[in-house]
């Protein structure tokens, strides 16, 4: 591409031209904007002032997205809070000692089938409990 032509010869000349003033352009002049003392093209500022401005807007709009999306993640908590309080759902640490506790009452359960019918009730006392604790380790990874 080829270089523009400076048509400015001041600051104060940029300044008219963009309707600001001089110190706005000092200002410009510190955050990057093209030319230099005596030597300033008109339209490699505008693109300059442009491409900023569109960066700002961009920024803007990712703020905004984010904050959107941090208020409906707020309202979802509140409402997921209600539910808990009114018994519809269950806390997480809560349902996993429940299904702990409902395990250890089949384990009991089953020892006593052990001594009644052996080892054909251990075998499927061991595959049954085993599919339990895969489906709880599946919905509580970590735990």
């Amino acid at each position: 591409m080829a270089e523009r032509k400076p048509d400015l010869t001041t600051q104060a000349d940029v300044a008219k031209a963009f309707g600001v003033s001089t110190r706005t352009i000092r200002e410009w002049v510190a955050q990057g904007m093209p030319g230099s003392r005596g030597a300033y093209c008109f339209a490699e500022i505008l693109a300059w002032r442009d491409a900023r401005r569109e960066a700002q807007r961009e920024k803007e709009s990712e703020y905004s997205n984010l904050q959107a999306e941090w208020k409906r993640t707020q309202i979802k908590l509140a409402q997921q809070r209600l539910e808990i309080q009114a018994g519809r759902l269950l806390d997480i640490d809560d349902a996993h000692r429940w299904m702990s506790i409902i395990a250890a009452a089949y384990r009991a359960a089953g020892e006593r089938l052990i001594k009644e019918f052996g080892e054909p009730a251990r075998v499927a006392l061991e595959e049954a409990l085993a599919g339990a604790q895969d489906e709880i380790d599946r919905i509580f990874p970590g735990e």
